[in-house]
């Protein structure tokens, strides 16, 4: 009626050319992650890149970038959603698109509690991604607080530690870490795409403002 056009990461039957070029814009990070990596003293690439998702559209956009680029030097790539929104693992478990189960209880990672994937992020995350990985929220909080008391220190909300709440959940159970693949020689990269959206609850998980842990840096 007015002209209106929708702007989102999650595409339909129909609705698929504006979340595509979404899922380019992310493939800006990819390439801005490279590039760090490349100018470090002694560069490395990752054996393992770990991508929150939600929809799977940044997931989709950097598990297609850092593919197009590495090629068969690609780290092996693993997708973290919470375990009450584990639409991308119920997929991959069926083999097919698969809504995961309503929960009442919904997750504190909000930024990812989506019970269906995309379609468009599906077709690169079906062969592109080695693992799925569903994480609780009691992983969460410990990880903010990690990062935040870390040097430097990370300003980072519920919704952008899944990667690193894989990683203590890996360190604690050796069975995970060896599904995984991980080991002494493991170069890990967890990529953070979240920072302080609610001031409150964020000083109450980590037990600083994000000011404060800014001024940590």
């Amino acid at each position: 009626e007015h002209g209106w056009e929708v702007v989102q990461d999650t595409s339909w039957p129909g609705y698929e050319s504006v979340p595509a070029r979404i899922y380019q814009g992310y493939t800006v990070v990819a390439e801005e992650m490279l590039e760090q990596l490349r100018s470090e003293p002694s560069p490395s690439m990752p054996t393992h890149v770990l991508i929150n998702a939600g929809v799977g559209g940044f997931a989709a956009g950097m598990c297609a970038h850092l593919w197009e680029r590495l090629g068969s030097e690609r780290p092996r790539f693993i997708a973290v959603e919470p375990t009450e929104a584990n639409c991308l693992q119920c997929s991959a478990e069926a083999g097919a698109l698969t809504a995961s189960p309503h929960s009442d209880a919904g997750t504190v990672q909000t930024g990812l509690d989506c019970t269906e994937v995309a379609e468009v992020a599906w077709r690169v995350l079906a062969t592109g991604v080695d693992d799925f990985v569903a994480v609780p929220d009691a992983v969460v909080e410990p990880a903010m607080r990690l990062l935040a008391d870390d040097s430097p220190a990370v300003v980072a909300g519920h919704s952008a530690v899944a990667g690193i709440g894989a990683l203590l959940a890996a360190a604690a159970q050796p069975g995970l870490q060896q599904s995984l693949g991980l080991g002494p020689d493991s170069v890990v990269a967890a990529v953070i795409c979240e920072g302080a959206v609610d001031s409150q609850a964020f000083e109450a998980a980590v037990g600083a403002s994000p000011e404060e842990v800014q001024a940590r840096r």
